[in-house]
């Protein structure tokens, strides 16, 4: 590889380094009461290309992209106790960057 290039490759990864990526949970809020049906999980990330949503430690799930936040739209039912929301998100194809997990009651 060429030094130009390999200094050009150097940059890219120096600045990708240093691009912390921040993602939250907007909503619900942690200890928020859902109720069943459907919810819109707000997922804060910007910057980002792709964001997925976990509930109770199950798969990961696509999350879409409008008005400048990710959304998972959700069909909670009525639980036993509080579930547990997870986000996770990344820019391009890099490492996922996690929010911290929330958890919120559903009754109805």
């Amino acid at each position: 590889m060429n030094p130009s290039k390999q200094s050009r490759n150097a940059a890219a990864k120096a600045a990708a380094a240093k691009t912390r990526l921040e993602v939250s949970i907007d909503f619900p809020q942690e200890g928020d009461v859902v109720r069943p049906g459907h919810y819109a999980v707000r997922v804060g990330a910007a910057g980002a290309g792709q964001a997925q949503v976990r509930v109770a430690s199950g798969e990961w799930f696509d999350c879409r992209e409008a008005a400048g936040y990710f959304w998972y739209d959700w069909t909670p039912a009525p639980q036993d106790g509080p579930i547990r929301l997870a986000a996770r998100a990344r820019i391009g194809k890099g490492r996922w960057a996690a929010a911290i997990e929330r958890a919120c009651v559903v009754v109805g």
